[in-house]
This record gives structure tokens, C-alpha cells and sequence, in this order.
């Protein structure tokens, strides 16, 4: 890290990728999870980026969506003397568009990408990301590792990190990842949870948690929701810690735990372990695999799901600590 960051202010765009479709999707029919309009969005991302032009950032670069949300705010800050512009792309309304945003933002050396949706969004920015830092801002549904907080706040702890005022050590914390791999081959990542399931069919959310047969969890957060929500009314891990939390569903062994906005459940329960960073997790026989509250792909009934417990996710900005050495360092002081 002390090759990639140093503490003279950091340049290029700052990357802006707001996810059109998070906060809007069925979930809300069987769940009292809110729903997020596009004049929300707009409004949080403004937010954000007045915290960052507080201390000076005043360069930004956001994805196009097909829904124009991206033109919204671009016209909401033409007469600030912000150069903002969006990416060189075409947007399709796919996750794909996500993941084409990310690598343009590296090719103009963007410092910083700024994520507005759910853990699903951060996991796929996450895919492309490398080392370059991560602010997850919460529109989503499962929100275990976005921040949902005061736009402004979040942005005026990233812009003193990009201006160099705070060391990358009290500001980043990196996650762990959990890379899946089907009969040896990369198929994709989580960063809260890999879950295999009984789903039968194609679908975007994850909707029932009794539908869940085996999960590797990164993140156990008994304050969240989903499969987070389980793992965390058994243990808590943080994004850093050096282990995971295994947990086989179904058995007679019961916890109550938030499985979205307004409903809780007794999960069955058959047995569970923690296992440590670096160790690799065969998942029983199942037909969707899941991940960070989202299906991904279907499986076959012979095929081997394997999950490797990776220290090496993506770095978040931590705005807490920012905060916190900002406040004791006297940053802030003029």
C-alpha cells in the first residue's frame, strides 16, 4: 500500500457509479425494505460530492445509466464550476455496464470510486477494482457493507484522504473476499456471503432464506439483514477479521434473525464453523449459487463448488477513523 499511496494529494476523476436499478427491485413487494427514486439518488450523490469539494476535490467522473440519472446530476452541479462528465460508454441497463464504468475510471487513473447501491454493486466494482479504494454509499436493499449516513459526511472524510491529510493505514480498511470456483474454474466473488440454494429458476434477488442449503459468510453482522443477519446471531465478523463463518442450513437448531426490512425468521440450523482466511470450502449439492443477497448463476447437480476465504478484497474508505484522526490530529482547524 505505501508504493500505491502516499500522502500528497491523490489525482485524476473521481469515479461516480450509481446503480439505476438499486433500491427498486421486488424485494419491496414482500418486504417493508424503502424504495429509492432516482430524484433520491441525485440528491445523495450531490451530497457527496459537496463533502469532497469542501477540501478541494473538484473532479469527477460518472457512469451513463439508461435511465438518465447520470444527466440529472450532471445538470444539477453545470453552474458550480465542478468539471464534471460522463464516461466514454454506452449504457445497456446490464451489470456488465458497472464493470466497463470501473475500467475506464482506471484508465483516466481515477483515485477514487464512489459506489450509490447495495452489496451487490460494491461486489461488482470490486471485481474490476484492484487497488484503487472503494466509498460504498447505501440505495440497495442488503446494505451490510455500504454506509448509510449523511452523504456530505462521507464525502468530506474521502476528501481529506485524496488530499493526502490522512495516512491509507486510518483510512482504508481492506475487506476479505470469497472467490468461487466451480470444478476449478473462477466463476465470480462475494464480499459478504457465497450461499449455495434450492432456487430452482433464474432470478436477480434472493428472496427466501429457507431456501438456503450452505453459506460461507465474511461479514456475520448481527446488526444487518439477509444471511449476514444469521451468521451475525452466532458470531460477529468484521470486514478485516481473519476468519469466516461456515454455516450448513436446515437442521433442527433455531435462530431468530432479520432476513429483510420488517421480517424475521426462525432459521433451521445444522451445524457451523469458522474457518480462516485462506481455507477452502466445498459447498454441498445444490442449483443457484447467491451471493451478497443476489442469485448469480445456476449449477449442475455434479458439479463442485468450492469457496476460497481471500484476505485480499477491495480497500474501503473507513469514514469513521477519517474522521476520528481528522478530529484528534486537528485537521480540521483552520
Amino acid at each position: 500500500m505505501t508504493s500505491f499511496f502516499g500522502r500528497t494529494p491523490l489525482s485524476g476523476p473521481v469515479g461516480l457509479i450509481i446503480n439505476p436499478i438499486a433500491g427498486t427491485d421486488l424485494r419491496r413487494l414482500t418486504s417493508t425494505a424503502a424504495f429509492m427514486d432516482n430524484n433520491m439518488k441525485v440528491r445523495l450523490a450531490r451530497s457527496v460530492v459537496g463533502g469532497m469539494v469542501g477540501v478541494g476535490i473538484k473532479e469527477f467522473a460518472v457512469m451513463p445509466d439508461y435511465l438518465g440519472i447520470y444527466r440529472s446530476l450532471i445538470d444539477s452541479l453545470s453552474s458550480t464550476g465542478i468539471e464534471i462528465s460522463p464516461l466514454d460508454m454506452e449504457a445497456e441497463g446490464k451489470p456488465e455496464d458497472t464493470r466497463v464504468a470501473v475500467r475506464e475510471l482506471k484508465k483516466l487513473g481515477s483515485p477514487l470510486i464512489v459506489s450509490f447501491g447495495g452489496d451487490g454493486t460494491v461486489r461488482i466494482i470490486a471485481e474490476e477494482s484492484g487497488d484503487t479504494p472503494i466509498l460504498p454509499i447505501s440505495t440497495g436493499t442488503n446494505n451490510t457493507i455500504p454506509y448509510f449516513t449523511e452523504g456530505t459526511v462521507a464525502g468530506l472524510a474521502a476528501g481529506y484522504f485524496l488530499k493526502g491529510l490522512v495516512e491509507p493505514d486510518r483510512a482504508l480498511v481492506r475487506a476479505k473476499k470469497l472467490v468461487i470456483e466451480v470444478n476449478g474454474k473462477e466463476e465470480g466473488i462475494g464480499l459478504v456471503e457465497v450461499s449455495m440454494t434450492n432456487y430452482p429458476f433464474k432470478g436477480a434477488a434472493m428472496i427466501d432464506v429457507s431456501r438456503v442449503l450452505d453459506s460461507v459468510i465474511s461479514i456475520a453482522n448481527p446488526g444487518g439483514i439477509g444471511v449476514s443477519s444469521v451468521g451475525g446471531m452466532i458470531t460477529s465478523l468484521g470486514m478485516s477479521s481473519r476468519s469466516a463463518l461456515r454455516i450448513v442450513f436446515g437442521g433442527s437448531k433455531k435462530v431468530r434473525a432479520v432476513v429483510f426490512p420488517g421480517v424475521v425468521k426462525e432459521v433451521g440450523i445444522e451445524r457451523f464453523e469458522l474457518v480462516p482466511v485462506g481455507a477452502e470450502i466445498e459447498l454441498m449439492r445444490g442449483q443457484y449459487i447467491e451471493a451478497d443477497g443476489e442469485r448469480l448463476f445456476h449449477v449442475a447437480e455434479n458439479d463442485r463448488v468450492t469457496v476460497e476465504v481471500s484476505k485480499d478484497g477491495p480497500f474501503l474508505i473507513d469514514v469513521p477513523s477519517i474522521l476520528n484522526e481528522v478530529t484528534s490530529r486537528g485537521i480540521a482547524l483552520l
